[in-house]
């Protein structure tokens, strides 16, 4: 199995792909999206709900099991919208923008994996060329804050 990598800034969480797409006001500048301001689809299917700017205190507590020594509790202002999309990018998503698919779990409904870091660099740059859009990794503090959903 490849390894998903994390980069400073951009990452893959849990081996399954989530993709971003940057907020501007009420639409995604140049995406052909449709839905309301809350939730949008795009060519492919996919979803994507708002998450609002907003502050939060990132990190674990030094006893939680598994604990990275980096994650010390420290608080985050996110200080700009996104939309980030609410399934993990599925097999016949993957398929529509690469023409392949090197899933080993297969079906097209299923997330898509067996994809490097490398891979989903090339996808989402397809993406973007495909939709005119500015699909991306969310940040790792973008990942944490929609993970939370306001809770603490």
């Amino acid at each position: 199995m490849t390894e998903m990598k994390e980069t400073t800034h951009f990452f893959q969480r849990d081996h399954l792909l989530f993709l971003t797409t940057e907020a501007f006001g009420n639409s995604v500048t140049g995406t052909p999206f449709h839905g309301d301001s809350e939730s949008l689809i795009n060519r492919f299917y996919m979803t994507f709900v708002l998450i609002r700017p907003g502050i939060f205190v990132m990190g674990s507590p030094a006893d939680e099991s598994g604990r990275e020594s980096d994650e010390t509790p420290h608080r985050v202002t996110l200080t700009k919208a996104f939309y980030m999309q609410t399934t993990p990018v599925t097999q016949d998503q993957w398929y529509a923008v690469m023409g392949s698919s090197p899933s080993c779990f297969k079906g097209g409904s299923r997330p898509m994996e067996q994809v490097s870091w490398n891979d989903t660099q090339i996808f989402i740059s397809r993406m973007n060329r495909q939709e005119k859009g500015t699909y991306r990794l969310p940040t790792e503090a973008e990942w944490e804050y929609a993970c939370r959903a306001g809770t603490s």
